[in-house]
Formats: C-alpha cells, structure tokens, sequence
C-alpha cells in the first residue's frame, strides 16, 4: 500500500482491462493505477534576503504574513467563512535568510569571518526585539487550521528580529541546505551538509507538501566557485550583487535546485514561488515570457556603473532583475504539482495582491488531484474508497462510513460533499484553478474537505469503455498510468 494517495480505478467490477467494443480485453497490459500525491499538511518555508536594502520590503511582508497563515490554514481566501480550497490538517511555518556567508573571506564588510557561513539555512526563531515581541520563539511555528494567531504574531516578529545579512545572498542554496538531511547525498560549501536532522528537526514532515517562498529584490547568488568571494580574485570584479551576475560562470545551475530537491526525503510534493524583482505588467505572463523580456537581463547600470539596471520600481524602491529565480521556478522538482512556478513582482503596487496569489497557490496545489479523461460524467455512479490496515476504528469519523473488511483491510466510503465547506468529497471540473492544475485532457479534479486521507484513497467508477484514440495525452507522461494498445487507450 502507498499510503496517503490517491488512487483512480476504472472498471472497478473487475481488475483487468479493457478497451472500446471493437477490441478485444487487453490482459497481456499489467494492472496499472493513476497515482496523484495527496499531502495533508503543509510544510511552509520562507526564504528571506536580509541585507539593510530589504528593510521596507521585510516590514511590508510582516504586515501580509498574518494573512498568509490564515489563508493556507483554513482555505477560505476571500473571508467568507466557507473554504473554497482545500484546508490542511496542520502546517509549520519557518524562515531562513539568504545569508550564506563567504566560505571565510573576510574582507567584505557585512560578511563577518566568524560567521563564514551566514545564517547557513538554520530556521531563525528570534533574537531581543520590539516590546510587543518575544525574546524568541521555538525554530518553527506549528498551527491546525483556525488557530494561527499565535503563528502570525510569531513570524513578523521573527522578521523585525533578523541581523543585517552578508552581501553575496544565496537564497536557493539557503534553501537546499534548510531542507536537506545530513545522511542524504547534497553537500555544500567546504563539505558541510544540510540541517533537516539536525537544528531544523522536525519542521520537515514525511508526506507533507513542502511549500517554499522565496522574497527578495535582488537575483540568487549560490556559489560553484568560492573564489568568486575573493576580494583580491583577478577574475572576477564589482562588489555584490553585481559580482555575482556579470560572473554566472562561478554561480551554480539554477536548474540544478529542483532535481536536488526532488532528494530531500519523505516529501510528498512541493510548491515554489516568489516575490522577486519581475516588472508588474509582465508577472502574470508564463515564465518563458518573463524570462523572454529585456528588463530581465542582469545589465550594468548606464547611471551608476557598478550596479545592476533594475527591473522594476515600487513603493519600497528598485528591484534588480531575477533571471536565475526564474531559471530555478521553469524547472520545479519533479514530484511538484499543481499550480507551480508562480512568481510575483515585489514591485507590486494595490490592487495587485502578491502573496495572497502564493497563499492561493500552495491551497490549489494541496491535494490537487487530477483525474485521467473518459470517467462517467460528472463521476455518476462513482465512490471515493480509504483502505486501512491495521487496527483502529476508521469509519467511524465524520465524513465516512464503514463498507468491509477483508483480506487484514477496512475499507470506509468518503461521502460526496458540495463546495459549502461540508466534510467530504467534490469534483472540480470546470473551474479555472482546475484549468491551469490539469491542462490537457482530463476529468477534472478530486477535492478533499476535512477528512484525514492517511491511506489508500480509491475513486471507484463503473466499467467505461476507453476512447478510440492513440494519444494518451499529458497523462502519458505518467509511465505506466495510462497505456496504448492496439490503436486504443485502455485503463483499468
């Protein structure tokens, strides 16, 4: 058993295959299931660039966090009292700075040696700070659904607590290293390895979705080369920032961060967004768009030589542009899912409502379930099966009830719900969050409400004769979820 899936099932009255009436039955296609990721709890991280530039930026975040909270947890974005998304059972809640340090290099005047490793992707719980604030708070805030008052004090006051970061920020590194264990197989500057078992236990959870935001006004400066920090390097020059982007040489692959975070263990799936220096009028546009336009292109400034052209302006001053930020969302891990590479401009101005799109986006993304093309329509006829092992009384909660057990498993019914926040079950066909999760051809999407899907979650459909078509389409991509055979698409 996989356990926390979903799993769709055609043909529930029997487990072999079949195909449309002019083929025969396909017994020689092994058993195949369409498997979608399905966390529960949400495991939220936000990556902060803390150098004095960011200090209105950083202010403003604090104001927007308590929103955010309140968003993920309960899945209600428009304060209506009625969850349109779905709503996790928990979610943690951390922050590290970009502050990566210099590997030891001690000349540059906000990268002290003592700290040659920055922040180093450690989870910042506070220092002494406004009256108002705690001296500190634990490493991670942890809140069920419509309780996160407490999360929402703690995290601006982590914020307003930050120490002044080191110049070269390396935000997709700080990441990287947040969330990776020491016995997995990434390491980083001089060796060192990641923080997941160690100062960071416990934030990460297995079978969580992880969501990462990353915030800053400058582009990702993680090193392959620590030489670039060498103030007295013939190769390279500028200072910052700057150094950074006129020697992408010495930087790593952006692309790289997905893959390496598709190692980190026990993860579910993922979300990636940011808050980044993106001109306003083009942060709705696909990521090859934005990555398309001139403005950009990290360039050296024609009114202060030695410092980047910025990208946009806001109500918090210039933003540089964000190439590798982009580079790095184009290419997500590949067990992320749903609505992924969301970027918006930290430039923006109102309406314009950044960080409630990523609250959105990680609630579209939590438990986005799409289901393959040719069901009954409207699911007629369908059910939505748990099979538990063990002991426990499972279909006993709300929202379910008991069918059988047989073979060591007790098998409940989830009951179909409407989208009035009632525990259960709905199907979003048509809805345009549906449209960018599940492009392609597809039934539309399994929504849970309040149930706790700890196990094998089955949708049970009558027997449907398979399309007459040899384009699988995007599910194709899923391997072995959906097969062509003889001219036709069979699925069990």
């Amino acid at each position: 058993m996989m356990e926390g899936r979903i799993v769709c099932i055609l043909a529930t009255a029997s487990l072999v295959w079949s195909c449309g009436s002019d083929a025969e039955p396909c017994p020689s296609i092994p058993a195949a299931r369409v498997v979608v990721a399905h966390a529960t709890d949400i495991d939220l991280l936000v990556v902060v660039d803390a150098r004095d530039s960011m200090s209105e930026e950083i202010a403003w975040l604090g104001e927007e966090w308590p929103e955010v909270l309140r968003r993920v947890g309960t899945g209600d974005h428009d304060a209506d009292g009625i969850a349109e998304l779905p709503r996790p059972n928990s979610v943690n809640a951390g922050v590290v700075t970009a502050d990566m340090g210099t590997g030891g290099w001690s000349s540059w005047e906000s990268c002290l040696p003592e700290y040659q490793f920055g922040s180093d992707g450690v989870l910042q719980h506070g220092s002494p700070g406004p009256p108002e604030c705690e001296g500190t708070y634990p490493t991670f805030v942890s809140y069920d659904p419509g309780e996160a008052d407490e999360a929402a004090r703690a995290v601006p006051c982590i914020l307003r607590s930050l120490e002044p970061a080191c110049e070269f920020p390396q935000p997709l590194e700080a990441m990287l290293k947040a969330v990776s264990a020491s016995t997995d197989d990434t390491t980083f500057q001089l060796g060192t390895r990641g923080h997941a078992d160690g100062a960071n236990a416990g934030f990460l959870r297995p079978e969580s979705l992880l969501a990462v935001i990353l915030f800053r006004n400058a582009d990702d400066c993680s090193v392959s080369e620590p030489g670039l920090f060498d103030p007295g390097a013939v190769d390279y020059s500028g200072e910052g920032t700057f150094r950074c982007a006129m020697n992408p040489e010495a930087l790593l692959d952006p692309s790289l961060f997905g893959q390496r975070l598709a190692r980190v263990g026990g993860v579910r799936s993922f979300f990636v967004g940011a808050v980044v220096g993106v001109p306003p009028d083009v942060s709705g546009r696909s990521l090859a768009e934005i990555a398309a336009d001139p403005r950009m292109q990290a360039t050296d400034s024609s009114a202060s030589p030695g410092t980047i052209e910025p990208a946009c302006s806001g109500p918090y001053g210039s933003a540089e542009p964000a190439p590798r930020m982009i580079g790095f969302l184009r290419n997500p891990p590949p067990q992320a899912h749903g609505r992924q590479g969301l970027v918006a401009s930290i430039c923006a101005t109102p309406p314009a409502d950044p960080f409630g799109e990523l609250a959105e986006g990680i609630s579209t993304t939590l438990g986005a379930a799409c289901l393959p093309p040719d069901l009954p329509a409207g699911l007629e006829g369908c059910r939505l099966v748990e099979a538990h092992s063990g002991e426990g009384d499972w279909c006993s909660r709300p929202g379910v009830r008991n069918l059988a057990v047989r073979d060591g498993y007790q098998y409940c019914e989830i009951q179909r719900a409407d989208r009035s926040g009632e525990i259960g079950w709905w199907l979003d066909a048509a809805s345009e969050a549906t449209g960018r999760l599940c492009p392609g051809r597809s039934s539309g999407r399994i929504l849970l409400n309040g149930v706790a899907h700890e196990h094998d979650i089955r949708l049970e459909c009558p027997d449907v004769p398979c399309a007459t078509d040899t384009d699988c389409g995007g599910y194709a991509a899923l391997g072995d979820d959906l097969r062509c055979h003889d001219g036709h698409c069979c699925r069990r």
